[in-house]
């Protein structure tokens, strides 16, 4: 749920920016939320990989 409220408040940040004409923030902006998104990415895909046996020792024994 935190990444959907982080992207719409980028959302309305970008916009601001896109029609004040800044360019160079916009810039910043795409790159910024793109490493971010890749980082998260990252960041649960380890998490999810360490927790898979409890996961499914959870669901497939209980």
């Amino acid at each position: 749920m935190i990444p959907f409220i982080i992207i719409r408040h980028l959302n309305i940040i970008f916009s601001q920016k896109i029609g004040a004409g800044d360019k160079k923030q916009v810039n910043s902006l795409i790159t910024t939320s793109f490493v971010t998104a890749v980082l998260f990415s990252v960041i649960l895909t380890i998490i999810l990989e360490f927790a898979l046996p409890t996961i499914l020792n959870c669901y497939l024994f209980s």
